[in-house]
């Protein structure tokens, strides 16, 4: 199944009725959008009713998504002191953050990785940065060179507990400089839970920009994406003006608000209209149609470019995403041989090798992708 069973839209937008019952379908289908941690909640509490096999099997999974949790929480907090002894402050996005700030338990969210943004003051120092928690990356001397272009983002690192570690110098992540990172830092929030652990992360009006951004890069393809933006929208803590300032600071108004209604409308969430929703709406839809969205796994693997469009799509930012879309085609070498030691040669050859593997790869799995299309019950 990729599309998500029926019964988990109004789980994901939060209208679950106390005693709805939840079938093995519609189980499966949540572990494959990544909302299972609200069916063991819905189990736990008694709101979904299910059947004694069902029940056992959510009760298992939901202490090993709460270990995994707690586990990126002792992560964070190893990562956290470390960059604090060299003077480095950090903040947590999506992940355990949205799970402590949107939902109703721990581990109602789940989460795979560890994603963080360094204070903007310390993006001159992601060398630094990198060495305190991976002394070994083979990128060390090469990325504080590499950010000064805008040519890195983001650094993965593998931590000793197997965690991956998504270190962001711009918690957006479009391709092209944020300018209000400055601003989005300077409004960040500390939270505590009840057993008196805290993190920093973005204040919500800049976690609903960041989260509806990441839905359109991993092309509407997870309920997961939409089940954060309805409860960041419900929560009622997003000052919109805060949103506003921001999307005309980077001219995505024309992107945020279609991709904003979208998520409400497929979640039929009328609490909040997205206001402008019109504005860009043909560009959206062209670029992310109704039929490739929320298709799970499928979705996942299909239009990966889709992402490089979104710069293009910014307002005023035409210049800088073709720069961007450059350094997609012709990446930096130390990032080309970073990413794909196995290649040898000329630069060119390598990156003529890459890109031959990666149409390779691309063309099976949409063979496999038609294959089940032909077998699908019409």
């Amino acid at each position: 199944m990729a599309r998500p069973h029926p019964s988990l839209i109004d789980l994901a937008s939060g209208r679950t009725r106390p005693g709805t019952a939840i079938s093995a379908d519609a189980y499966n289908s949540a572990g494959e959008h990544r909302v299972s941690g609200l069916v063991h909640h819905g189990i736990a509490t008694g709101d979904l009713v299910a059947g004694d096999t069902l029940r056992k099997a959510s009760a298992e999974a939901r202490l090993t998504m709460r270990a995994r949790n707690l586990r990126l929480w002792d992560d964070y907090e190893e990562v956290r002191d470390r960059l604090q002894a060299i003077g480095i402050e950090i903040a947590v996005i999506k992940g355990i953050a949205f799970d402590l700030l949107f939902y109703p338990a721990q581990a109602t969210r789940p989460a795979a990785d560890l994603d963080i943004v360094i204070d903007p003051a310390a993006a001159s120092r992601i060398s630094e940065v990198v060495a305190a928690v991976d002394p070994g990356h083979g990128l060390i001397g090469e990325m504080d060179d590499l950010v000064a272009r805008g040519l890195l983002q983001s650094v993965d690192v593998r931590l000793p507990s197997r965690t991956w570690l998504d270190i962001h110098v711009d918690p957006i992540k479009t391709g092209v400089e944020l300018r209000s990172h400055g601003a989005m830092w300077e409004r960040t929030i500390v939270r505590e839970t009840a057993d008196g652990r805290s993190l920093r992360t973005l204040e919500p009006a800049d976690a609903l920009v960041q989260a509806v951004v990441h839905q359109l890069k991993d092309r509407f393809s997870l309920l997961r994406g939409h089940a954060d933006i309805a409860r960041i929208v419900q929560s009622g803590d997003v000052d919109w003006d805060v949103v506003a300032a921001t999307l005309r600071a980077e001219g995505l108004a024309g992107l945020f608000w279609p991709a904003l209604s979208i998520v409400l409308d497929e979640l039929n969430v009328h609490s909040m209209v997205a206001p402008n929703a019109g504005l860009g709406t043909a560009s959206v839809e062209r670029v992310w149609p109704r039929a490739t969205r929320l298709r799970g796994h499928e979705g996942m693997q299909q239009k990966v470019r889709a992402k490089h469009a979104i710069p293009f799509l910014m307002r005023g930012r035409r210049r800088e995403a073709l720069r961007h879309y450059l350094r997609v085609l012709f990446p930096p070498r130390a990032l080309l041989a970073h990413q794909h030691p196995g290649y040898r040669g000329p630069y060119l050859w390598r990156l003529l090798r890459m890109r031959m593997r990666f149409a390779s790869v691309r063309h099976r799995r949409n063979k496999r992708t038609r294959n089940l299309e032909l077998q699908r019950p019409r």
